[in-house]
């Protein structure tokens, strides 16, 4: 079968052939239409059909779509309730590492974040964006080269590291 846009093209010849002819068509013109009609509507079926299965796989698609976020969520929350509860008995046990052999470690990362009031800050260790924020890189770096910052400190933190 042709493509529509062949279809289409020959229906409109045959409408300029008509229109040129005073409305009259030859039997064979005539043909023609009614094979063009016939055409035109088998391909509309076609993709009428084509539409409705791709909506199909389109919301079958969705439906799984939200079904792994929410299997990908709750193994999210399960992780971190997990890494809550090793972190919390290491801290109880005063361990920093635990070596697992060829299973792994368990093991804190030290990182160091720069906790400031924007407020306080001069001008200069503060970024303008649509809010004022403190700029923490530059306040970090000032702070580890000794400059005594009004409004920022550091905070060291402990991260755990699950390998």
């Amino acid at each position: 079968m042709e493509s529509l846009y062949n279809i289409q093209q020959e229906y409109l010849e045959l409408c300029r052939d008509l229109e040129e002819n005073d409305g009259e068509l030859t039997e064979e013109q005539i043909e023609i239409l009614e094979r063009n009609d016939e055409d035109y509507t088998q391909k509309i079926k076609n993709y009428r059909g084509m539409i409705f299965k791709w909506k199909g796989e389109i919301a079958a698609a969705a439906l799984e779509s939200d079904r792994i976020a929410a299997y990908v969520k709750k193994r999210r929350a399960l992780i971190d309730r997990l890494t809550i509860n090793v972190d919390e008995t290491m801290n109880s046990r005063g361990l920093d590492k635990l070596d697992l052999g060829l299973d792994g470690a368990i093991s804190y990362r030290k990182s160091t974040s720069v906790e400031a009031d924007v407020e306080m800050l001069e001008d200069k260790w503060v970024r303008e964006v649509t809010t004022r924020n403190a700029d923490k890189n530059a306040i970090k770096k000032a702070l580890k080269d000794g400059v005594l910052i009004e409004g920022a400190w550091t905070v060291d933190r402990r991260n755990i590291q699950i390998k």
